[in-house]
């Protein structure tokens, strides 16, 4: 148990050294990698602006309603090996930030360490 405790621990500080910014762009440049080589496998029903943002979130999240999935076997290999790989790292990047924030701020509120803004004059 000690040993997991540290293992998450080491994770917990490698996450928080990666921004949000940085989440958001490898997010973005995934999603475009993504697009580019389902399109370049034909997938043309995946690649419309109104299904791939879905595509990509069902993917993300595992949920994967089956409603939309690649036909040709590029465009299998690619959902198997660059999208949902790549996609379900990113989702639980944004779950563990947004946890860590949650827990950080739910921590501090219970602690008392919240900073409170004091509006008022000079104390006399």
């Amino acid at each position: 148990m000690i040993i997991v405790g540290k293992l998450l621990r080491i994770v917990r500080r490698h996450v928080r050294r990666v921004s949000w910014g940085m989440v958001a762009l490898a997010l973005l440049a995934h999603m475009a990698l993504s697009w580019v080589l389902l399109l370049l496998a034909g997938e043309h029903k995946l690649v419309g602006l109104d299904a791939f943002p879905y595509y990509y979130m069902t993917t993300a999240t595992t949920i994967g309603y089956g409603d939309l999935s690649p036909r040709s076997v590029a465009g299998r290999y690619i959902a198997a090996f660059v999208l949902m790989p790549g996609a379900v790292a990113l989702f639980a990047t944004v779950l563990a930030k947004t946890s860590g924030v949650l827990i950080t701020f739910w921590r501090r509120h219970h602690m008392g360490k919240m900073l409170t803004p004091i509006c008022a004059g000079t104390p006399s």
